[in-house]
Order: C-alpha cells, then sequence, then structure tokens
C-alpha cells in the first residue's frame, strides 16, 4: 500500500531536453524532494534555483566522468536517468550511476530506456543501430543490482519523427494502416512525474500519448502549417531495409538512421497493452499543439 510521505529523488541530466521537463513536473508531486545532478548550474538556472526554492539539491558532476558521481546517489530512493545520446563515455557512465545506487541502498532506479518496444527485435537488429544496443547493455548491468527497476516506455518522441524522420517529406514504407506509438516530450515528462510519485511502483509501464498513421501525421502538420502535404508510399518494409543495407555497405553513416526507421515502421515496434487507463491524470495534448508549440519543425516541401 502506497503511503504519502514524502521520498527523495534524483534526476540525472536534469537540464537535458527531457531531463528538465522531468524536473518541471516532479516539482509539481507534493510526495517528492526532487534533487537534479547536473553537469553545469549554470545552463539553467530558472530551473536549478526551483529546485533549491523547492527544498531540492542541485549536484554538480559529470556521468561522462564517474569519479565525479561518486556518492551522489546516498539518500536517495529513486534515482531517474534522462541522459540521452551513446557512446563508450555515457554507457560506462551510467553503469557506475546504477553501481553507486546499488552501493548506497538505493530502492529503485528509472534508467534512461524510455522508447518503443524493441523487446521483439533480435540482437543482430539493434546491432544495426548503436544506441539501441547499448540499451540492451546498459540493462544487463543494471538488471542483477538489488534494486527495484521501474521501466518507463512511451513510443517514439513526436518531435523527433517530425524534425529527422519526416524532415524530407511524409515517406514511408510498408503497411499505410500501421499505427504508430508517439508520445510528445512534455507528456512523457509527465507521465514519468506520476509514475515516480508513485513510490512503491515497480516493473514495466508504457505510455503512449497517440496511436497515428503517417497520413494522420501529415494531416496534423498541414492542420497547422497550411500545407497540403501527402503521405508517400516508398514501397514495402522489406524494400526499406534494402536500402539501409546497401547504405551500410557503402559504409554511410545515415545507414543507422534508414535501419531506425524501418523499425518505427515495423508492426513489432507496437506495444500491444499500454498504461494509460491506469494514469487518468495523465492526458495527452493533441499532435496539434506540438506543432504550434516548435514552429522549427518544418518539413521540406520541395521532396514533394
Amino acid at each position: 500500500m502506497e503511503t504519502t510521505s514524502k521520498i527523495n529523488i534524483l534526476i540525472v541530466g536534469a537540464t537535458g531536453k527531457l531531463g528538465s521537463l522531468v524536473t518541471k513536473h516532479c516539482l509539481t508531486k507534493p510526495n517528492l524532494i526532487t534533487n537534479i545532478l547536473v553537469r553545469d548550474p549554470q545552463k539553467n538556472k530558472d530551473l536549478t534555483e526551483q529546485v533549491e526554492r523547492a527544498g531540492g539539491r542541485v549536484i554538480k558532476g559529470d556521468i561522462t566522468q564517474p569519479e565525479t558521481i561518486k556518492g551522489v546517489t546516498k539518500g536517495m530512493h529513486t534515482v531517474v536517468c534522462t541522459v540521452s545520446g551513446g557512446g563508450k563515455a555515457l554507457i560506462e557512465g551510467e553503469k557506475a550511476l546504477y553501481d553507486d545506487c546499488a552501493e548506497n541502498g538505493v530502492i529503485r532506479v528509472v534508467p534512461a530506456l524510455f522508447g518503443t518496444n524493441i523487446g521483439n527485435f533480435s540482437k543482430e537488429e539493434l546491432a544495426k543501430v548503436s544506441f539501441l544496443i547499448e540499451s540492451q547493455e546498459i540493462w544487463e548491468h543494471l538488471s542483477p543490482k538489488p534494486v527495484k527497476k521501474l521501466h518507463i516506455d512511451i513510443g517514439a518522441f513526436v518531435e523527433y519523427l517530425y524534425q529527422y524522420f519526416f524532415a524530407n517529406g511524409f515517406n514511408y514504407w510498408g503497411d499505410a494502416n500501421l499505427r504508430m506509438q508517439v508520445t510528445s516530450y512534455e507528456d512523457s515528462a509527465k507521465f514519468v512525474a506520476a509514475a515516480v510519485a508513485r513510490k512503491d511502483l515497480e516493473g514495466h509501464v508504457v505510455y503512449v500519448g497517440h496511436d497515428v498513421t503517417v497520413k494522420e501525421i501529415a494531416e496534423a502538420y498541414n492542420k497547422v502549417r497550411g500545407t497540403s502535404l501527402g503521405a508517400k508510399h516508398m514501397g514495402s518494409l522489406e524494400d526499406m531495409k534494402k536500402i539501409a543495407a546497401a547504405s551500410e555497405a557503402k559504409g554511410e553513416f545515415h545507414a543507422m538512421f534508414i535501419w531506425l526507421m524501418s523499425y518505427c515502421f515495423d508492426e513489432r515496434a507496437s506495444f500491444e497493452e499500454t498504461n494509460n487507463k491506469d494514469f487518468p491524470e495523465v492526458q495527452a495534448s493533441p499532435i496539434e499543439n506540438v506543432l504550434k508549440e516548435k514552429p522549427e519543425l518544418q518539413v521540406n516541401e520541395k521532396s514533394y
């Protein structure tokens, strides 16, 4: 049975794109004492001041330099990692963070594994996209640790799709009726905060803001931007994989990006069930709102 007693949480990567929003929403939860670990406290001074005014601590440390984060998890009930990206330094730093959690008696960890249903893909497939296989490596390191794990998935980020996948047109491969599971950064952060506020919650939870087709993603864009761009079918999913393989054979860096896109157009990336109904307080904002708030998200009309 959950209680309303306050718990100390530590948000790692709190000035990042997702981390800053998670921090903002955690600060609204009366049973959380929100502390943050940041590399540069001056990067987002408004946020660090909010944390301190609410009674939390701003701890300076760099996760890519494990010696700077030794002992930072002492006294924490829950540690939430929101760092993004990849590479050896970040992966080793995240592992060191979870080692520190185990050493200091942290009750629960929320790893930086937010995303789509990669559990349905083989290791050989995931190896095509470095940060996906790195996510598996991190989970395998964390899994045996004597701490509770709260693994949160949210599908794909809405903003990421517009900024990268569809920057050159609403092109897609495979089934036109495939429904992609997407959530905005803001709504993802709301859900993370709501889940963390339930101090006894653990295991795997999934929140999805929208189940949409590429056509519906295009329609939302047209409605806000006043354009008339259509979804363009480029071939089968196997055709896309052939393009990715050819790019990979040439040693092209963007081959990894094409492989990633192919996973999102694959029905295996979708979760059969979500926990949305268990969190009625988290209502997804319309995709149109995301586009209105972020005018920099532009699709290149010339591709049509």
